[in-house]
């Protein structure tokens, strides 16, 4: 009788079976790319330019099927993404006397907290200050929540990883879904927040959408990156919240980032600095961001996100034996 795999065999098999098409196909082009037919002696340049040219070609064709297919799973798994999101806000809010009422308190009660502490001790002169604290706000307690879940996705979730194939990516996006879910309650809170305090509400309040799509771009991004680390050093667990607490004081959220022309350099290579804007403009200000506003936000947002997904697909089928 034949002996059985090992455990880590088995892992190893049962996993190399869910590896997508698209990077098989690319690792067997890289593969053949050394055996391209050299070039001949009477026109050597054409030849080498021909190899050159169709091995790029099939560079980018591979990563846009790889981009295809995982677009393709995340809406296959949308159903998994809407039950992981509901059971986890059910079993935050179950036990609680106030249950999911608390989505909507606990924005309130931390804008009070800092209102107070940032306008009455630290002595912020700002119309409207509350307006202001809040749309930088809310932005900052989406993204920290987001970092924070996410780069625990891989190894809270282990135990399901292990049992069933399951596509990973849902997982970090499912964790930014229960964020997102989080952050319209506390949107809701504050619109009724800024009618009782008599904000005005102007046509710049469809900048607000538009800078969440920013932000969830470019948080996805930074999720990919951090789950990675973490899955690899569970030291970097315990860093995210040291440069979260770090990033919180370099960011403009409680103070205007005219308030503190010596920190401009700083606060112009945040990301963040720039995509809070959409959320200050269209909440506070009433006006529209400059065209370089736009320019370094979509850039930011789309090469954090590039940069995080090249990250996760190198590195997409050695997380299981992380875990």
């Amino acid at each position: 009788m034949a002996d059985k795999p090992s455990n880590g065999k088995a892992l190893r098999n049962r996993y190399a079976r869910r590896q997508p098409e698209c990077l098989a196909s690319y690792r067997t082009v890289t593969q053949e790319e050394p055996t391209m037919s050299q070039p001949s002696s009477t026109d050597p340049a054409f030849t080498t330019d021909t190899d050159r040219s169709i091995a790029q070609q099939f560079f980018l064709a591979r990563w846009f099927h790889c981009i295809r297919d995982d677009l393709r799973q995340l809406v296959a798994g949308r159903h998994v993404i809407h039950e992981f999101v509901s059971a986890t806000l059910r079993v935050r809010y179950q036990r609680g006397f106030l249950g999911f009422f608390w989505t909507l308190l606990h924005p309130l009660l931390m804008l009070t907290v800092l209102s107070v502490v940032f306008s009455r001790i630290l002595r912020f002169e700002i119309d409207h200050y509350p307006v202001f604290l809040f749309s930088g706000l809310i932005p900052w307690q989406f993204f920290s929540a987001s970092l924070s879940n996410s780069s625990m996705s891989l190894l809270t979730n282990q135990g399901l990883i292990r049992k069933i194939s399951v596509y990973l990516l849902l997982f970090p996006v499912s964790d930014l879904m229960v964020a997102v879910v989080n952050m319209v309650f506390a949107m809701i809170a504050m619109f009724i927040l800024l009618i009782f305090l008599g904000a005005h509400v102007s046509v710049h309040l469809i900048l607000v959408p538009v800078g969440l799509i920013f932000l969830f771009i470019f948080t996805l991004g930074v999720s990919l990156i951090a789950m990675t680390l973490t899955t690899f050093f569970r030291d970097f667990e315990h860093l995210i919240s040291v440069l979260l607490q770090a990033l919180f004081f370099t960011t403009p959220i409680f103070y205007p980032a005219s308030a503190v022309p010596q920190l401009a350099p700083l606060l112009n290579a945040n990301p963040l600095s720039w995509i809070l804007v959409f959320f200050h403009d269209g909440l506070y200000n009433h006006a529209w961001p400059s065209a370089q506003t736009w320019v370094i936000t979509s850039a930011a947002s789309l090469s954090m996100l590039l940069v995080g997904y090249l990250l996760y697909k190198r590195y997409e089928h050695e997380y299981i034996f992380r875990l």
